[in-house]
């Protein structure tokens, strides 16, 4: 009888064209709906653009496995945490008739969500012949409760103001005490401030501080069709102050903060014309330059052969061309050397998006009064998940020292 054996090569190969035919599928139907994400960008309703199916796998997988493919997969988990970002908190997870991997990949992961995402409002509802319709209602009635009562705890103003080019930015400013200090949080790149936000909107919450959470431009619900990387958004920084400090008075402390490249973009505008009121800048997981960032993060990706310097030439000339900006204009180690404000870094000692010597090397340039706080074992952006108290008494005694 004849055996038929399948080598480990062949079975990589075979997996190998798999992968292929289904980056092409994946292409075909991005090519298919690229009309319809034109449309929805264009419409003057609030419609939830279609999300990258690779964005998608971004989000998910510190939460569970990629290779979930029962029930509806990592991508039943992934499409909530979608939702969530675009701000729809409140999610009713339908659990359908005898679907044990969807009870996995939906029940089972609303806890972890909910320690990620603190707002979220997820409610699993099942349908099979075991539950009545009574209990179904009454989780509908519930998860609706929570939501009112989650809406009148946010208590948020709505904030829209020009930038000194003429692009519309927009926030959400959280009241706590009248004339107490503010905090203008920054978000990282393709974030969003009410997510990356969630941190200090906690500590402020706490201490009876007012949070503003910007969407920086070409985000969320600000304008622009290009992020700069820090180049224009440095002033964006100033104009926000200029509108906090005129609207709240000069009296108002003042602090800016951001994270990941928001956080690079406030330590690059340290060196600009701000209103007195501005007491200090907490800059959480930034770096020195985008043009650093690009060369650390692209080699990877690089065709095979071509040297990082031509790759940074070929960028530096294609950002000039079609963006028409320059990265070289922003550089935090160079505005931190200028400036007078107080500057607060926190990175952490595994961060491989944005090394650790990054943070150095800013907290080393700086002239005024500054502090470094570096966690342990922290990767990028991940400083307060990994020290929580740490994190909270280091911003909060630096605030403290600062408020008039």
């Amino acid at each position: 009888m004849a055996t038929h054996k399948i080598t480990f090569n062949t079975l990589i190969k075979t997996d190998k064209y798999k992968a292929r035919l289904f980056k092409i599928a994946i292409k075909l139907i991005d090519i298919l709906e690229k009309d319809e994400r034109i449309a929805l960008a264009n419409s003057k309703k609030d419609y939830l653009q279609p999300c990258d199916i690779w964005e998608l796998e971004d989000k998910v997988k510190n939460i569970l496995s990629i290779g979930n493919q029962t029930g509806e997969g990592w991508f039943l988990t992934a499409e909530m945490i979608e939702y969530i970002e675009h701000g729809i908190s409140n999610i009713v997870c339908v659990q359908p008739f005898a679907c044990l991997p969807n009870h996995v990949v939906g029940k089972g992961v609303i806890k972890t969500i909910r320690d990620e995402y603190p707002y979220a409002n997820i409610s699993p509802i099942d349908y099979d012949p075991g539950a009545s319709e009574t209990n179904q209602t009454n989780r509908i009635k519930l998860l609706m409760a929570v939501a009112k009562d989650n809406l009148k705890q946010k208590n948020n103003e709505k904030i829209v103001i020009l930038a000194s080019d003429g692009t519309k930015l927009e926030g959400h400013y959280y009241e706590r005490k009248k004339n107490a200090p503010l905090v203008i949080f920054f978000h990282g790149f393709r974030g969003h401030s009410y997510v990356d936000g969630v941190p200090i909107y906690k500590i402020a919450q706490k201490e009876k501080w007012n949070v503003l959470l910007v969407s920086m431009r070409a985000h969320d619900e600000s304008e622009g069709n290009i992020f700069t990387l820090g180049v224009k958004e440095r002033y964006d920084c100033v104009d926000w102050a200029n509108w906090a400090a005129k609207h709240f008075g000069r009296e108002t402390p003042i602090f800016l903060m951001g994270i990941s490249m928001g956080g690079a973009v406030v330590t690059m505008s340290s060196n600009l014309d701000f209103p007195d009121s501005v007491c200090g800048i907490i800059e959480d997981s930034g770096f020195t330059t985008s043009t650093k960032m690009l060369e650390l993060n692209c080699k990877s990706s690089l065709p095979k052969g071509m040297p990082v310097e031509v790759f940074k030439i070929f960028a530096d000339v294609g950002i000039k061309l079609w963006g028409g900006f320059n990265l070289k204009e922003a550089d935090a180690c160079k505005a931190v050397s200028q400036t007078k404000i107080p500057i607060l870094i926190i990175h952490g000692d595994m961060d491989n998006l944005a090394p650790l010597y990054m943070a150095k090397e800013i907290y080393n340039s700086c002239k005024s009064s500054k502090e470094i706080y570096i966690v342990h074992g922290a990767g990028h952006a991940e400083n307060y998940k990994k020290d929580p108290e740490g994190y909270e008494k280091i911003i909060t005694t630096f605030i403290k020292e600062r408020v008039p």
